[in-house]
């Protein structure tokens, strides 16, 4: 998916709901993380953990390897959920509940889909770009837990 499409504000009202993104942490073997880059509603470019919505019938855990594999060309090993969190922004049509999860790379060349840009970054150097909130969130959460370790 290469931006978070979302009805227009204008179209907010009691009938709209939250929309289920399933995301992946995806860590190769030097222990770096994948981020793309990802232009926002509100215009700004910023780095997001890569993902997408849950399309409905689909298990979330299944979303998340097909979100990973049609975004980045690779084959990733779910790991555990990492953390849920509810992103919330009416002004710009936007409201998801997104469930995080670690994965490892198993296989495939990276290759953005979008042609967005896309790459693996240390922790410490991921931490310095322009992140989404939730994507410095799930970062900070992970290493704090794993002490640093891959999972």
């Amino acid at each position: 998916m290469t931006s978070r499409k979302v009805a227009s504000p204008e179209k907010n009202g009691p009938e709209r709901r939250p929309e289920a993104i399933a995301a992946v942490l995806v860590l190769d073997s030097e222990g770096r993380v994948l981020l793309r880059e990802e232009t926002m509603n509100s215009g700004a470019k910023k780095w997001v953990v890569p993902g997408g919505h849950v399309e409905f019938g689909e298990k979330i855990e299944d979303a998340a390897l097909r979100e990973i594999r049609e975004e980045s060309s690779l084959e990733v090993a779910l790991g555990n959920l990492i953390l849920i969190h509810e992103a919330v922004y009416p002004e710009f049509g936007y409201h998801a509940i997104i469930f995080f999860y670690s994965g490892q790379v198993v296989s495939g060349t990276l290759s953005s889909e979008s042609g967005a840009p896309m790459g693996f970054f240390s922790p410490e150097d991921a931490l310095k770009l322009d992140l989404v909130m939730s994507a410095r969130r799930v970062i900070g959460e992970f290493f704090r837990e794993n002490g640093g370790r891959k999972s």
